[in-house]
């Protein structure tokens, strides 16, 4: 049974066990999209069914996406990994910490600038020295935003469509909500698996508000492969390098590079992210020097089960990922 035909029998049988709404998965070999199929509903109310154009809140799948754009700006000069981004936007991102003036673009990219990862009620500190440690941290990736908007002179969602969602022809996913939505996208299911409204904002975060599906997500996997891909390159092969490139050490087996957690398995080198959200969980594992990887995105809070399990048959091990403290197995 080639992996197309083990997913299509795996993924429902995961959904009926966890009570999981709906699924949608790209497989990439080759460098290209080789297999997508969307499972089950939209919403549990409704039963309309999910399908590949069906778009999902990405959340922090957002993240690799920016950084990929960012990286772009290093690469035109306009500005270097050691670059402190105090040194770039005037107003102090933490005024009460001196310490914060010291996070760099790699840094912020590789969370190892000592941010939490959200400030809560609290004034936002660093937990540590600029590059000394890692802290998975979505204002590290707010205060990029802010860098690239004052580089930019554009509002960050605009800059980021031109830079990195157009050129590969992702023409649905957008960083804000759009109108064009309302017949396409699914919401999400909680807790209790009840229906929680999807998120419409018109303001951007970089960390978690991209909205796009598993067909169109890969596009961003196959452009950090080994090339030939015949992928349009947002970035140049060298500073992809680097972005796959161990940065910081997260915990046992897990590093991480420029945008991306980056794990090895017996030689076996895999990009990684997870997303989550109260109602959305997706996740994306690529292997860059075999040229495959996977997406997928699900509208239930439970849908990490779903893509360890999918993960598992489509790269044939337990990914480090869902044994970490990072992503949360429920």
């Amino acid at each position: 049974m080639d992996l197309a035909a083990k997913l299509d029998s795996l993924i429902p049988a995961m959904m009926e066990e966890h009570d999981i709404a709906g699924v949608s998965v790209a497989r990439i070999e080759d460098g290209g999209v080789a297999w997508s199929q969307g499972f089950g509903v939209k919403c549990a109310e409704s039963g309309e069914a999910v399908d590949t154009s069906t778009v999902f809140e990405a959340a922090s799948l957002s993240k690799p996406v920016f950084a990929q754009a960012f990286l772009g700006l290093v690469d035109a000069g306009r500005i270097t990994l050691d670059t402190r981004l105090s040194d770039v936007v005037d107003e102090p991102f933490a005024p009460d910490d001196p310490r914060a003036a010291e996070i760099t673009v790699r840094h912020a990219l590789s969370h190892s600038g000592g941010f939490p990862n959200w400030r809560g009620e609290e004034p936002l500190r660093t937990g540590f020295q600029p590059g000394s440690g890692f802290q998975y941290s979505g204002e590290g990736y707010v205060y990029l935003s802010r860098v690239a908007e004052a580089m930019t002179g554009r509002p960050v969602h605009e800059w980021l469509r031109d830079a990195v969602l157009t050129p590969p022809g992702m023409e649905v996913s957008r960083f804000v909500w759009e109108d064009r939505f309302e017949d396409t996208a699914t919401p999400g299911h909680g807790w209790e698996r009840e229906v929680v409204e999807t998120w419409k904002g018109d303001t951007p975060n970089v960390a978690w508000s991209l909205h796009s599906t598993p067909t169109e997500f890969a596009k961003v996997a196959i452009a950090m492969m080994d090339p030939p891909t015949g992928s349009t390159r947002v970035i140049t092969d060298g500073t992809r390098r680097e972005s796959l490139r161990p940065q910081v050490v997260a915990e046992g087996g897990i590093s991480w590079g420029l945008g991306w957690g980056l794990a090895t398995h017996e030689d076996r080198e895999t990009a990684w992210h997870w997303g989550e959200t109260n109602s959305f969980t997706c996740f994306v594992v690529v292997e860059p020097g075999e040229r495959r990887g996977l997406v997928v995105m699900t509208n239930s809070f439970f849908g990490v089960r779903v893509s360890q399990a999918a993960v598992r048959v489509a790269v044939g091990y337990e990914h480090p990922a869902f044994s970490s403290s990072l992503v949360t197995v429920w």
